[in-house]
């Protein structure tokens, strides 16, 4: 192996989607002839204020939702409770898929220099941008 070889190899992987809360999940999902989509839980949001046939009515109250979203290991990752509720749900997950991912590579906790990383598919929400416009509101007492 020289530094000019520019092969990567894949150690570790780590998933968590609707329906899959895991690489096994994945595989038995993809197997299978199964629909992800589904009610909103009630823990999500009021969908009854979306139904019926006013403009947005009867479109918000299906979709693939992941199981537990909410909870979140602060510590493992060294943070305070009140610093992890200012992160983007999303960014939790990250965290702590990325970590799996680490793990499943044999490489979570390893203490030496590694020339590795680890690619993340995801896509960004207003989640920060709301929130901290609602927190400026609150902080300039408007």
């Amino acid at each position: 192996m020289s530094e000019l070889d520019t092969r990567i190899a894949v150690i570790g992987l780590a998933v968590r989607l609707p329906g899959a809360e895991d690489v096994t999940d994945l595989t038995a999902m993809l197997g299978g002839d199964g629909v992800e989509v589904g009610e909103v839980p009630p823990s999500r949001w009021a969908r009854h204020l979306y139904l019926g046939e006013a403009p947005h009515r009867g479109t918000h109250h299906r979709g693939a939702f992941l199981v537990d979203p909410f909870s979140f290991d602060h510590e493992a990752f060294g943070m305070t409770a009140e610093d992890a509720v200012l992160l983007d749900p999303q960014q939790r997950v990250m965290l702590e898929v990325g970590a799996r991912a680490l793990e499943d590579s044999g490489y979570l906790g390893a203490r030496r220099r590694l020339d590795a990383g680890v690619f993340i598919g995801a896509r960004m929400n207003a989640y920060g941008f709301d929130r901290g416009r609602v927190q400026s509101r609150w902080w300039d007492g408007n």
